[in-house]
């Protein structure tokens, strides 16, 4: 454990160095576009070819800065030490979420999307390999599997086994996080995904899975790992993601740039059709209005919100709580306030606070002497629940 605190550190030493620097190139950069820009726009052309490199320049390095910002606070998650059978030489290999270097031949942590990482996410000890694009199959001995737990900047421990992602692991990280984005879920991966995430890209492929079981997700980890190992072949603008409406769309790609995918173009399916059936499309066919399509509208989320704000008026009614004998228990305005207060409550928990201001006014009207009296009313009197 002491050593890999060690080692734990002097890897965020590096990375706090990168964010330095890359924050000083991204400011010099921006200043750099900007007066190029500006000198462009006055009618100097000549200089547009300058500007769009600055500008590409400028996005490099804002995309470092944040990957390293990103890695400062859980620089990796698994380590493999493996001897390459062919030649003999022997690495030990930490692999994190995003890849890290400390110069441009000295990287310290791997990329997820490295051909590498498959040993983390696939092999088990011993012989084992891994598929290089364009190159190959490399066998190797793979001699140690670990998994980190990391979080919010500290080496919490580790476990070393056969298996990368336990399901322990992953309650564990879901638990920690209920707003699971799809960058979280980069160090849980299982040996079926990062089977389909890495097949070919010269080839179509069909999953099929039932709701919930991460279709999507290995969908959006595939597009990455293809750009990442197949750059000079693919640009994120050949990528095109289909969906049925605006907001699922939005949803998926939302998490894309924690991928470190940039570009990719999105579009619904009707507007897909449309494009690749062409003139035929107008003479044809046309696009109706679906219950499906309505849902992904602001005009939908309007009409819910007034739903919900009628359903909520109804079930909370300010209708006084009276009692023949004790008179007025809540009163309307009372219960008017209550219900201001606590907008954003849902009608579940405002009926439980109702219930206990009630129970509360009986102690209080009810003399202290009469507590089985008191325990009478409190049954036969409570707010709707």
């Amino acid at each position: 454990m002491r050593e890999e605190q060690e080692h734990f550190n002097r890897c965020r030493e590096v990375i706090r160095e990168n964010i330095i620097l890359y924050e000083e190139k991204a400011e010099k950069g921006k200043k750099e576009t900007e007066e190029l820009y500006a000198a462009v726009s006055s009618g100097d052309t000549e200089l547009y070819n300058q500007l769009i490199v600055s500008r590409d320049m400028q996005e490099h390095n804002e995309n470092m800065l944040r990957k390293n910002r990103a890695a400062f606070q859980k620089p990796y998650f698994g380590r493999v030490d493996y001897k390459e059978i062919k030649t003999g030489q022997e690495e030990s290999l930490y692999i994190g979420k995003n890849g890290v270097s400390k110069d441009k031949t000295n990287v310290i942590v791997i990329d997820w999307r490295a051909p590498v990482s498959t040993l983390y996410y696939e092999n088990e000890l011993g012989a084992g390999s891994y598929d290089v694009p364009d190159i190959g199959t490399i066998p190797v001995d793979l001699k140690l599997k670990r998994t980190f737990d990391v979080n919010d900047g500290k080496l919490i421990g580790y476990y070393d086994n056969d298996t990368a992602a336990t399901d322990e692991l992953l309650v564990k990280y879901l638990s920690q996080n209920k707003d699971v984005v799809l960058g979280d879920i980069i160090s849980t991966i299982q040996k079926e995904q990062n089977e389909i995430i890495r097949e070919t890209p010269f080839a179509n492929i069909i999953v099929q899975g039932v709701a919930g079981s991460g279709k999507t997700t290995v969908a959006m980890h595939r597009i990455s790992y293809i750009l990442y190992n197949y750059e000079k072949r693919f640009t994120p603008s050949e990528f095109c993601i289909i969906g049925s409406n605006d907001m699922l769309l939005n949803y998926i790609t939302s998490g894309l740039p924690e991928l470190d995918v940039h570009h990719v173009k999105q579009k619904r399916m009707d507007v897909f059709f449309r494009e690749i059936l062409g003139r035929e499309w107008k003479k044809k066919y046309q696009v109706v209005e679906t219950k499906e399509a309505f849902k992904s509208k602001l005009n939908f989320v309007k009409e819910l919100e007034k739903y919900l704000a009628d359903m909520r008026e109804k079930l909370l009614p300010c209708t006084p709580v009276r009692d023949e004998k004790l008179g007025v228990i809540l009163s309307k305005e009372s219960i008017a306030t209550t219900l201001q207060e606590n907008k954003n409550v849902s009608v579940h928990q405002i009926c439980k606070l109702l219930n206990e201001r009630i129970k509360n006014r009986i102690r209080f009207l009810v003399p202290e002497d009469r507590h089985e009296y008191c325990k009478e009313k409190n049954k036969g009197i409570s707010w709707l629940l």
